[in-house]
């Protein structure tokens, strides 16, 4: 006697597409719960995610001092140089951007003068008396932008912790970090294990390459501006380079940025003529990044399409600010690589 076959309520694809997009809703509704979290205490997040990007970059230094020193001691020489290599070039750049404020400031004002006598001089209706009416308003409001003291005091404060803070993390994820990870496997089940491994590693692998590729392709393209400025007679040189070197690790967006502060530097401080030569050079520079130094550098396991690197950048910088805007593409790119690992599995 043959059984009759009944027929599903739901099409086995259509609940397979079911499951498939409520785990997606589940991930994301996760996903911006922690973001809510992270972003509730937001200099506490910036200096783990210092911490970690840290480790990515100088954990190849702590592996060789290892094989010499102890483990503590190998961390905590890592954790020096890296402490003495930054507070080194901050005190160069605030050191030679103090020495040429006063020149820059001069050329600003003699700008600026001769950019009113020639809206005076044109058929605008601009006069000197609104000219100045409006240099007053801006002098007078610019008190109202800079924070009150207590709110100074309080961000100094956070500042200072969130720094102690990150030193704090960077040393111990130096000595500790593969205990912490071989911890962390214990609560993963034995079934899951290899392939939660297999993704860790995967994902470390992915942050440590974007870490120092974009470190050396950041030190390339500071290089080549401040050639550029340096044969151009553009002041600040020094100051602008590193900013330069910070805006890389916002690709596309921070270089724009950086390129547009040197434009200006050189608009004010030599004309528009050099400028423009600025302009090109930036351009330049940023093509030789984009179309060599990123695909030979970082290597095809970091490649991401422009449109995916420029909305990852905006979805980050509106979701967490500056935060977002620096880890977006390092995010994107362990998520794709996850994806891949995910992919290519078997069942």
């Amino acid at each position: 006697m043959s059984r009759t076959e009944t027929a599903p309520l739901v099409p086995r694809r259509l609940a397979s597409a079911t499951l498939v997009v409520l785990c997606l809703l589940v991930l994301a509704v996760g996903t911006w719960l922690l973001g809510r979290v992270l972003m509730a205490v937001p200099s506490v997040t910036a200096a783990l995610l210092a911490a970690l990007l840290l480790t990515a970059l100088t954990r190849p230094m702590t592996v060789w001092l290892s094989r010499r020193l102890p483990t503590w001691l190998a961390a905590l020489t890592t954790l020096v140089t890296g402490v003495a290599v930054i507070v080194g070039i901050l005190a160069l750049v605030v050191d030679r951007a103090l020495a040429q404020t006063e020149d820059l400031q001069k050329a600003a004002s003699q700008a600026l003068a001769d950019v009113e006598q020639a809206l005076i001089r044109s058929s605008l209706p601009v006069t000197e008396g609104r000219l100045t009416d409006l240099e007053d308003r801006v002098r007078e409001g610019l008190p109202s932008l800079l924070p009150g003291p207590a709110a100074a005091a309080t961000g100094a404060v956070q500042v200072l912790g969130g720094i102690a803070l990150a030193l704090f993390v960077w040393f111990f994820l130096l000595r500790d970090g593969p205990r912490w990870w071989q911890w962390a496997m214990r609560w993963v089940p034995s079934r899951r294990r290899e392939a939660v491994a297999e993704g860790g590693d995967a994902a470390w692998d992915v942050l440590t390459r974007y870490v120092r590729g974009t470190v050396v392709v950041a030190t390339i393209d500071a290089v080549g501006v401040a050639v550029a400025l340096l044969v151009l007679g553009v002041p600040m040189v020094t100051s602008l380079a590193c900013l330069v070197f910070l805006g890389a690790f916002v690709p596309i967006v921070g270089s724009t940025v950086a390129g547009t502060l040197a434009v200006a530097v050189a608009l004010v401080s030599q004309g528009p003529l050099v400028a423009l030569l600025v302009v090109l050079a930036v351009i330049a520079v940023q093509q030789v990044e984009g179309n060599l130094l990123q695909p030979l550098v970082m290597g095809r396991a970091l490649h991401l399409h422009p449109a995916a690197v420029v909305v990852a950048v905006a979805l980050g910088a509106s979701a967490a600010g500056v935060i977002g805007a620096v880890v977006a593409v390092p995010v994107v790119a362990v998520a794709t690589r996850l994806a891949e690992q995910v992919r290519d599995r078997p069942a």
